[in-house]
């Protein structure tokens, strides 16, 4: 079962403080990961509602971290938000598995407005 968080996921540093500050109006945890490898890490210990998850990381990519949370039944629940600088990357295939896709670069208004919908979307989960 996951919890009421948020787990931002990017590999710069900066954007996770700037979606990090974008999404503090929000009452949930925010929890940030420069990595997919340490984004796995925490799912493993503390599965976050949603994960805002950019695709182009150099350890491994966010479509790869996708897979593995759609492979992992403990994180049935984790809706994923794709960020992407190049939708073409993406193939259908991987689109489907994500929840929703944003393009960057990201309007913070429609990143909340997404995020939101996600959460609720969570809490409705049965």
């Amino acid at each position: 079962m996951s919890s009421d968080s948020i787990l931002l996921v990017d590999d710069e540093v900066a954007l996770l403080d700037l979606f990090s500050v974008s999404l503090r109006g929000l009452p949930n945890p925010i929890l940030k990961a420069s990595s997919g490898h340490s984004a796995l890490d925490i799912m493993e210990t503390q599965p976050p509602a949603v994960v805002v998850l950019d695709i182009a990381m150099p350890d491994m990519t966010g479509l790869e971290v996708l897979r593995r949370i759609r492979s992992n039944p403990k994180l049935d629940d984790v809706k994923v938000l794709i960020l992407t600088a190049v939708p073409v990357m993406m193939d259908q295939e991987s689109a489907a598995l994500a929840d929703s896709v944003l393009s960057k670069p990201i309007n913070v208004w429609a990143l909340q407005d997404a995020v939101k919908n996600l959460l609720t979307a969570a809490a409705s989960t049965p």
